[in-house]
């Protein structure tokens, strides 16, 4: 009994299958043998999937049976996808347990990648001096294995955070806040940098950075307007309290003459 598995996909690439592309498979038993062959029992041993032919004559070859594979994280590790169909019968007439030819198919896959992507955004708006600005951080695996013990540091909050485990095409999300300072207004804008590191599981480090900046407005300064020379001002008023005084003086002096 021979198992006869052939590939019936082909890569995107038309080169090597990526992580979570679907591989798919055709599957059929001949009967190579001299007597009818009962309760052929089939089986994919990568996808799990299983088929009953309940009678198989000498020279007949099955129907087709279809199955399908996605290619996950340690098949990328490993470099390639190996798939075995396989078939079992029992001989009524003869007892005898027929010999099998596994059917068996290699695919290559994609090399590992350990990769990191980071978005850092603040909300739209105008900025000055005593605002508070929120930042969101998204870290990406856009990778194809996962990346472990990742370290994400704010550098101008000075935040922390851990993410143990991002596996291929996962995110998390982090917010932080900053109040804007006399020295931002004075720069004309904040920038924001967020630096992460991690471990992929190919053995290989990742670092990454991310940033942000944000311009931030002057504080508008309110002046008294002036409509003259504030020292000719105060020359004319000291002249006018003189001769003022002068007046009343001389006034009152000649009241007195009078008197007598």
């Amino acid at each position: 009994m021979i198992v006869n598995k052939k590939t019936v996909s082909n890569p995107k690439d038309g080169k090597s299958y990526k992580y979570g592309e679907e591989i798919k498979y055709e599957i059929t038993v001949t009967n190579d043998g001299n007597v009818t062959l009962y309760n052929v029992n089939v089986s994919d041993k990568l996808t799990g999937d299983k088929w009953t032919i309940k009678e198989l004559t000498p020279g007949e070859t099955s129907k087709v049976f279809k199955t399908s594979y996605k290619v996950t994280e340690k098949d990328v590790l490993a470099g390639s996808v190996v798939n075995t169909a396989t078939a079992t019968s029992d001989d009524i007439l003869d007892k005898i347990t027929p010999e099998v030819v596994p059917g068996k198919q290699e695919e290559n896959v994609e090399a590992a990648i350990s990769s990191v992507l980071v978005e850092k955004k603040a909300k739209e708006g105008t900025y000055k001096v005593g605002n508070t600005v929120t930042y969101e951080i998204k870290v990406i695996n856009n990778g194809n294995v996962t990346v472990s013990g990742i370290k994400v540091i704010d550098e101008l909050t000075g935040d922390k955070w851990t993410i143990d485990n991002l596996k291929p095409g996962e995110e998390k999300i982090f917010t932080t806040k900053y109040v804007i300072k006399k020295a931002d207004e004075d720069r004309g804008y904040v920038k924001n940098t967020v630096k992460v590191e991690g471990l992929g599981s190919n053995g290989k480090d990742v670092s990454v950075n991310g940033e942000s900046t944000i311009k931030v407005e002057k504080t508008e300064v309110v002046t008294k307007p002036t409509t003259g020379d504030d020292t000719q001002l105060i020359l004319w008023a000291t002249l006018a309290i003189t001769c003022g005084g002068i007046i009343i003086y001389l006034t009152s002096k000649i009241r007195r003459k009078e008197e007598k």
